[in-house]
């Protein structure tokens, strides 16, 4: 170790939190180091395991080691405190890097990418990684860049996976895979809010304030797969979307000269997220609309633009006209020329069922009767903001009236003629699949009033056939003002049984894959084994055809041989009398054995 040139000493940010199985991996990989001038803050967050207990063990016995425990606050949370512990000393370092404490590092680590970061003096280095599986399988991609400088539009592009980038390791919007001059860190922190993913509203801010990157084309982090990790959560997608979309507010205050490119980049790495949101129907239990409404309506600049430049599908990009238009706010979005068209061209493919229906799962029903006397009906006075949505006496409720809106708040006003009872039912809208098999489509109704008077103002879950039933009596001529709210779906007992539906359709296909892979192995035994009867088949042909060949030559041989015998017998035996008697026994031997079983092909 003491050859080793002392470049500068490595800060290390080491977040805890229920690492207790892989911690001592973790700091081990610090210690066998070859380059040894480093010092880890370790930061316990509230770690309920053994993992804070094991730190302070090694920081007993090597001082490099500063070990700190605080209450539980997340990882961002976690690496703020870090960064706080070490403020005071922080431009003394030579980099600034994090490491997971589930994670490790190769030994050569700290020495090589030391050696790049004092030579290069770049604000950022980053580099690869392998991944780390249960079963100790590492899994490592090679990389199609070559060592060296790279600009801001590269790093970004890097962060999100694009370019000569995609699919490959080292890339991934992560903090740990890079060193930082720490003059960056002083100014910046983690936002340590748990509905963000803090790594890429970080990495974003880096990249903005940073002037020069590097990037060496070799694997030094193990990255550990773990099947309870953040980033497998049932949310991930919700939490992913968020964070990128305020890294666009950070872009767009920025006074970078890429700043445009850097937004292209953002945007359409939003439209890949809506796009999986579209097609595992995400939106279904999706906890904030909004959110996903102003996704929507973000990036649709740029979608009209790609759309019309032919790299955006059709399809995709009539769901976002949807969802855009689906908000009374941003309507004035959607008088664009450009979008005016592809909406009236989403609305029929919509009713042709050529697309996704997002606007079903934002959808009130409310069924009006007048129960009682015959030619007892209900006139529509008045309905705010959606007048053209209501069906006056339709086939299935001859008596009253349907009104369907999407806008999440409707006033309605109506006169009842004849005495009877007002009959309102608040419903999902009725939804079918392709064998005409109604499913539930569920949405939450929030508040609901008859006359000023709440009837409820806490959340009601209902779909079509299983309605919020509310019933009035009234006199001729009564005129009854309503006012219903409403949004989708957020109840945790429906998402659980949706979340339970996704699992079993999951696990429904993989059972039928397997099986249908055990069918085609058990079709190419089949094929085999059937081959082999058939090769069987013709070799027992050729036996017999042997064999009744071989009995015809024996009796064409024994007339033969009697003619002969019978003539040599008059003339002279002599050695062909011997010559024949030996080729009757040998033919006689052979019919024998095959009569016997005894000879084969």
């Amino acid at each position: 170790m003491s050859a080793i040139k002392n470049l500068g000493t490595i800060a290390v940010m080491v977040p805890l939190y229920n690492s207790e199985p892989y911690i001592h991996d973790c700091l081990d990989s610090l210690i066998q180091q070859s380059y040894p001038y480093w010092v880890a803050y370790v930061v316990d967050d509230g770690s309920p395991d053994a993992s804070g207990k094991i730190a302070d063990e090694y920081a007993a016995k090597d001082s490099r080691f500063c070990v700190f425990h605080k209450q539980n606050g997340g990882y961002g949370s976690a690496l703020n405190y870090a960064i706080e512990q070490a403020a005071s000393s922080l431009e003394s370092f030579l980099a600034v890097t994090f490491l997971d404490g589930d994670d490790c590092l190769d030994t050569n680590a700290y020495r090589d990418l030391s050696l790049v970061m004092a030579n290069t003096g770049s604000d950022v280095l980053f580099f690869g990684y392998k991944q780390l599986y249960a079963d100790k399988k590492i899994n490592e991609r090679p990389f199609a860049c070559s060592s060296g400088a790279v600009t801001r539009l590269t790093y970004h592009a890097a962060q999100l996976g694009y370019g000569i980038w995609r699919g490959k390791n080292g890339t991934w919007r992560a903090v740990w895979n890079k060193f930082y001059k720490p003059a960056l860190i002083q100014k910046i922190r983690f936002l340590g809010d748990r509905n963000y993913i803090e790594d890429i509203i970080f990495c974003t801010r880096i990249g903005i304030q940073a002037n020069s990157f590097h990037f060496i084309d070799k694997s030094y982090y193990f990255h550990r797969q773990r099947e309870d990790s953040v980033s497998r959560s049932p949310d991930i997608q919700i939490r992913r979307s968020r964070s990128i979309f305020y890294s666009l507010y950070v872009i767009e205050k920025s006074n970078v000269s890429e700043k445009i490119g850097i937004l292209n980049l953002k945007y359409k790495e939003m439209f890949h997220i809506f796009q999986e949101m579209k097609d595992n129907h995400i939106v279904h239990f999706f906890e904030n609309s909004n959110l996903f409404i102003e996704v929507a309506n973000k990036i649709m600049p740029w979608a009209t633009q790609e759309y019309q430049a032919g790299r955006v599908k059709e399809k995709d990009f009539l769901f976002l006209c949807e969802v855009a238009s689906s908000q009374p706010l941003n309507v004035s979005l959607t008088r664009h020329p450009a979008i005016q068209f592809v909406l009236q061209k989403a609305e029929s493919l919509i009713n042709e069922k050529k697309i996704f229906n997002y606007a079903k799962y934002l959808t009130l029903r409310v069924d009006i009767r007048n129960k009682g006397k015959e030619g007892n009906k209900v006139i529509a006075q008045s309905i705010v903001p959606d007048p053209e949505r209501v069906r006056e006496q339709p086939a299935w409720l001859p008596d009253g009236i349907s009104i369907e809106s999407t806008s999440r708040e409707m006033k309605v006003i109506i006169c009842c003629q004849g005495k009877g009872e007002l009959d309102i039912r608040l419903r999902g809208r009725d939804e079918r699949n392709d064998d005409r098999k109604r499913y539930p489509v569920w949405i939450d109704c929030t508040y609901f009033t008859v006359n000023g008077l709440v009837v409820f103002s806490e959340a009601k879950t209902v779909c079509h056939d299983k309605p919020y039933l509310y019933k009035k009596t009234v006199i001729d001529r009564e005129v009854v003002k309503l006012e219903f709210r409403w949004t989708e779906c957020r109840s945790s007992s429906v998402l659980d049984e949706y979340h339970q539906l996704q699992k079993d359709l999951k696990e429904s296909h993989q059972k039928l894959s397997n099986e249908v892979k055990k069918n085609k192995l058990q079709s190419a035994y089949a094929s085999q084994v059937l081959s082999q009867l058939h090769d069987e088949e013709r070799k027992n042909k050729r036996q017999e055809a042997y064999i009744f060949r071989a009995s015809s030559q024996l009796r064409r041989f024994r007339l033969t041989k009697y003619l002969k015998y019978k003539f040599l017998s008059k003339v002279t035996f002599g050695n062909m009398r011997n010559h024949y008697k030996e080729k009757y026994q040998e033919q006689k031997s052979i019919y024998k054995s095959i009569k016997k079983g005894q000879f084969s092909l």
